[in-house]
């Protein structure tokens, strides 16, 4: 799949697997979605990573927004990694590989959507 979305212009994007619990609310995350029942760490390393990630999409979000602060005109990017849920059978979480492309563009699209992103909801980097 990699190898599939490079050979379309998009470059990786590696992020970490924790993130802040607050994350989704700056996205606009609706309240009751189940991305929100996210599991806390017990030592976290940071006060920015206290919970396990249950979505890529912040973080492709984040990296748009620092390219579109170092006025990168187009940004296309993906990343292929896990997000955790919670798995009330086990004391593991349950790992979910997902992709999640994201294109944002400041120059020939101007709409900062994209088809590239079935998979989560788009939105516009400028935005976040």
């Amino acid at each position: 799949v990699g190898e599939l979305l490079r050979a379309g212009g998009l470059n990786e994007n590696l992020s970490f697997s924790m993130m802040e619990p607050d994350t989704l609310d700056r996205v606009c995350w609706p309240p009751d979605c189940p991305e929100r029942d996210q599991l806390r760490l017990a030592n976290p390393l940071s006060q920015q990573q206290r919970v396990m990630r249950t979505t890529l999409l912040p973080a492709l979000l984040e990296a748009c927004r620092h390219n579109a602060r170092q006025r990168v005109a187009d940004v296309a990017l993906y990343e292929i990694g896990t997000a955790f849920l919670p798995n009330p059978d086990h004391a593991l979480p349950r790992e979910e590989p997902r992709p999640a492309p994201r294109r944002a563009a400041g120059g020939g699209n101007n709409d900062g959507q994209s088809s590239y992103c079935p998979v989560e909801s788009t939105a516009r980097a400028s935005q976040y």
